[in-house]
């Protein structure tokens, strides 16, 4: 299992650039705030970037460009 803690700063994950840790959710997962191509920032736990759960911000025009259409943002139409 990769190491959450990895320095992930600068790197993409579909559309979404890492910029920096982010403040873990209740449960203690680790969370990246991200950039999506289309500029808006969005917070993403780790899990999420490193299985390619979560590849785009889950704005409308975003979704279909590189977002699996099982993801989060896609079944529940965020």
């Amino acid at each position: 299992m990769p190491n959450p803690r990895k320095r992930l700063t600068g790197k993409t994950f579909g559309l979404l650039t890492v910029i920096a840790p982010a403040k873990p959710d209740r449960s203690g997962n680790t969370q990246w705030l991200c950039r999506c191509a289309c500029g808006k920032e969005t917070i993403v736990r780790y899990q999420h970037l490193s299985t390619g759960k979560t590849r785009t911000c889950g704005k409308e025009g975003c979704r279909g460009r590189g977002a699996d259409s099982f993801s989060e943002e896609g079944f529940w139409g965020a």
